[in-house]
């Protein structure tokens, strides 16, 4: 049996209103959510919107399963909103505790602060716990991520994608994008059909710059082969072995940038993604797993132009290295 446990926290009001804003748009999810507050019904096109950009619960638990036993599991939300009305069912199924979050304000619940406190506390107090799962695309828990770091634990970040969630993924040992968990539908973009004339007052142009945006803070295509570059030069330095363990290298790859993830770059298989820069590394397939090497071709390239500068010079780094461990 594994011996690592798992602790999984849910910041569930982001995810849901990160779904439907995706789905139907900033403007209707500022709207609906305005019009929705201080206990308010929806009108029956709000439900219909709501029901259209629902989250599955299930991939999540079963991701963080993935890691280990999990332990514990709590999500935080104010349940009486509309907007979170049904999931209550949903997580009891699978044992999550609800921490219920009222509104402290006309912009958001405290939800944040007091899954950091609980989280802080859980980590501190039960030395079992080896991993934490965060879900949520606030940066604000980047602090708390390093600080789960500190203390030994193995951070992983879900996260919706875009400019402020990059500060949460750093800090984490790795990160995922909700659209790479495996299980979830991915939902369809339904048109805007907003008001020409909408547009939001003072006070909702604020609350939506703590909006997460939905660029998704994927590693492009060239950053991801420089990143892979590196890993096996690295890897050649600290390894008297010619040939290493794609296992071994994706793992320096998140150790090096918890963004990386193969999968949100169109590749099923890790195996497949280095398989495609057949420039930068050679690939073998064995009987116990896959191998893969510095491409020797792309070694004498960074013999020659590989230079680190200090102070205004020039020294070259790293030829004799490269050239005793490739060729």
């Amino acid at each position: 049996m594994t011996s690592e446990r798992v602790a999984l926290y849910f910041d569930f009001e982001n995810v849901v209103l990160s779904r439907y804003r995706k789905v139907h748009g900033q403007a209707h999810t500022t709207r609906d959510w305005e019009a929705t507050k201080d206990g308010r019904p929806p009108v029956e096109a709000i439900m219909d919107r709501i029901a259209t950009a629902r989250v599955e619960v299930a991939p999540f638990i079963d991701f963080a399963a993935s890691f280990g036993t999990v332990t514990l599991k709590r999500a935080y939300a104010d349940w009486t909103s509309p907007f979170m009305a049904g999931y209550g069912q949903d997580f009891g199924l699978h044992a999550v505790e609800l921490v219920q979050m009222f509104r402290v304000s006309n912009r958001k619940n405290a939800a944040d602060i007091r899954l950091a406190i609980d989280a802080v506390e859980d980590v501190v107090r039960q030395d079992h716990l080896t991993h934490v799962v965060f879900v949520s695309a606030d940066s604000d828990f980047a602090p708390l991520a390093q600080r789960c770091r500190r203390l030994g634990k193995h951070v992983v970040g879900i996260g919706t994608g875009g400019p402020t969630s990059i500060y949460l993924a750093r800090a984490c040992d790795e990160y995922h994008p909700i659209d790479s968990v495996p299980g979830l539908t991915e939902p369809e973009r339904v048109a805007d059909e907003s008001p020409e004339d909408f547009r939001p007052s003072a006070a909702r142009a604020d609350q939506d710059m703590d909006a997460p945006q939905l660029q998704e803070p994927d590693l492009r295509p060239a950053d991801a082969g420089m990143l892979l570059e590196r890993a096996l030069r690295y890897g050649h330095e600290r390894s008297d072995a010619d040939w290493m363990t794609a296992a071994f290298i994706k793992s320096f790859m998140q150790r090096m940038d918890p963004l990386f993830n193969e999968k949100t770059l169109g590749f099923r298989r890790f195996s497949s993604f280095l398989e495609a820069h057949g420039d930068i590394a050679e690939v073998e397939h064995t009987t116990t797993g896959t191998l893969c090497a510095f491409d020797r071709h792309c070694a004498v390239s960074l013999t020659r132009t590989t230079a680190l500068r200090r102070d205004g010079e020039s020294l070259l780094a790293m030829s004799e290295v490269i050239s005793t461990f490739v060729l």
